[in-house]
């Protein structure tokens, strides 16, 4: 009778688990204001893994507030415009 060779089994790598990187959530929130000297928009956001939240009244406060924890920046490379042009 042939000896049978015992399985074995290794645990994948961390990196091997994972072919993207992990999510980031946000909650936005968006809002109308009317004031004696006419209406604006306003805005909330929460990263919702760290509890962390900021208010807004300029669109790019947000995305600033986004990209501090590093989305988007990979797509912020590749832009044009963005001085990395090769051509």
């Amino acid at each position: 009778m042939a000896e049978q060779l015992p399985i074995v089994r290794r645990k994948p790598h961390v990196a091997e688990q994972f072919s993207v990187l992990p999510a980031s959530t946000f909650v936005v929130r968006f809002w109308q204001e009317w004031t004696g000297a006419g209406s604006r928009w306003r805005g909330w956001i929460e990263h919702v893994q760290s509890g962390r939240s900021a208010v807004f009244l300029d669109p790019d406060d947000m995305l600033e507030f986004v990209r501090s924890y590093g989305v988007m920046a990979e797509e912020e490379n590749r832009a044009p415009g963005r001085g990395n042009d090769t051509g």
